[in-house]
C-alpha cells in the first residue's frame, strides 16, 4: 500500500543512533523516524524500493528527543519492494568544518583589520600566490604577472635595486629569512605605501631553496606616525636649544639630568658625560646655597612648584646667580622636576 515499513537494522545503527532500533520493526517511517515525515526523504525511500532510483545525501541533520546528528547516507533497491539505507556518524566531521570556516572567517578578519596578506613563492618556477588582501595591498588584479618581475614593478623605484639585491644575495645566497621594511607605489592608483615584508625559506636535500611563503603589511600609517612623532621630537628638541638659560628636567630618585640644553654645559664649563653623572646639588656650594636648594626641592615635590634665587657653582668654582623655578611631573610612575634658570 506505499508505506515503508522498518524491519531491522544492524547493530552498527543501534551504536550510531545510541538506540535500540529493533523497537522500530513493524513501524512506519514516519513512526519511527517522526522529523523525516516534514522532509523528502519518504519519497526518496519509496523510489529507491518501489522503482530502484537509487539516493544519496552528502548531509541528513535529524534531531528528536533521543537522537541528534549529521549524517551522510545512501539509499537503493535490494529487491522489489524493498530498500536498505546505509549511513554514517558525520556530526564530529562538520564540527570540525564549521570550526575551521570559523577560523578561516576569523582569520581572513584579522588579516584585513591589520591590513596582513599572505603570499607563497614557488622559487624554481619563479611564481608566488598572493591572498585577496595582498592583492589590495599592491593594487593588483588577474592577470597580473606574478613573479619576481612583478614584484620588483610593485617596489618604488627608490628601493626597487636594493630590494632585488637583498632577496637575491641575503634570502637566496645566504638562506635568511626576508624581513624588510620598503615602499611600493600600488598598480591600481600609484598611491606610495609603506610595507613590512616576512618570509621563510624551505631548502631542498641540497640546501637550495625551493619556496618561501609569508606574510606582506601595510604600515603606511604607523610609518606615517613616527614621522609625525620625528617631526614633533625635532621640535621640541628645537625648542629646549633655543630656549634663553639653562633648561632642565632632573628625575626625583636619582637626582639625575633626564634632559637639559647645551647651555649647561657652556655656562657650567663642565663636559657632557660630566654632567650625565651629576645631581642636582651639585651645582651648589656646600653651606647656605645648597640648603635652600635643598628647600626648593621639597617645596616642589610636596607643593608642585617652587622658585628660588641661587648661585649656581660652576667646574671653575665660579658662582653665579640665578632665578630658578621648577614644577613636578610624573611621567608613569617617575617624578621629575622640570623648569630653567635665568641669570640675573
Amino acid at each position: 500500500d506505499g508505506r515503508l515499513i522498518f524491519t531491522a537494522a544492524n547493530p552498527a545503527a543501534d551504536k550510531l543512533l545510541g538506540v535500540d532500533n529493533s523497537e522500530f520493526i513493524g513501524k512506519t517511517l514516519q513512526e519511527a523516524f517522526p522529523p523525516l515525515a516534514e522532509t523528502e526523504i519518504p519519497e526518496r525511500y519509496a523510489e529507491a524500493a518501489r522503482d530502484g532510483v537509487p539516493w544519496h545525501s552528502e548531509q541528513v541533520n535529524y534531531e528528536d528527543d533521543r537522537i541528534s546528528g549529521a549524517y551522510e547516507v545512501h539509499a537503493f533497491q535490494i529487491s522489489p519492494g524493498h530498500m536498505v539505507v546505509f549511513f554514517a556518524d558525520i556530526t564530529e566531521r562538520k564540527q570540525a568544518e564549521e570550526l575551521l570556516l570559523e577560523s578561516e572567517r576569523i582569520l581572513r578578519q584579522s588579516q584585513e583589520v591589520a591590513q596582513l596578506g599572505s603570499y607563497d613563492l614557488d622559487i624554481p618556477a619563479d611564481r608566488w600566490t598572493s591572498s585577496p588582501i595582498l592583492d589590495k595591498i599592491f593594487g593588483i588584479q588577474e592577470p597580473f604577472t606574478r613573479n619576481l618581475a612583478g614584484w620588483a614593478e610593485i617596489v618604488h623605484p627608490e628601493y626597487r635595486l636594493e630590494m632585488l639585491n637583498y632577496f637575491k644575495t641575503r634570502v637566496l645566497g645566504r638562506g635568511k629569512p626576508f624581513d624588510k621594511e620598503y615602499t611600493i607605489v600600488r598598480m591600481n592608483d600609484g598611491e606610495k605605501r609603506w610595507v613590512h615584508g616576512l618570509g621563510t625559506l624551505e631548502f631542498d636535500e641540497s640546501g637550495t631553496p625551493i619556496r618561501m611563503t609569508g606574510t606582506i603589511q601595510d604600515i603606511t600609517d604607523r610609518k606615517r606616525v613616527e614621522e609625525r612623532l620625528r617631526q614633533e621630537m625635532a621640535y621640541t628638541e628645537s625648542t629646549i636649544q633655543s630656549m634663553p638659560g639653562l633648561f632642565y628636567v632632573f628625575e626625583q630618585k636619582s637626582g639625575r639630568f633626564a634632559r637639559r640644553n647645551a647651555n649647561w654645559s657652556r655656562v657650567t664649563g663642565y663636559t657632557e658625560e660630566e654632567l650625565d653623572e651629576m645631581t642636582a646639588l651639585d651645582f651648589f656650594a656646600e653651606g647656605e646655597d645648597r640648603e635652600r636648594c635643598k628647600r626648593s626641592q621639597k617645596k616642589v615635590f610636596n607643593k608642585g612648584h617652587s622658585t628660588m634665587e641661587n648661585n649656581l657653582l660652576c667646574k671653575d668654582g665660579t658662582k653665579i646667580a640665578h632665578f630658578w623655578s621648577g614644577r613636578r611631573v610624573k611621567l608613569g610612575d617617575q617624578s621629575y622636576v622640570i623648569g630653567t634658570a635665568i641669570e640675573r
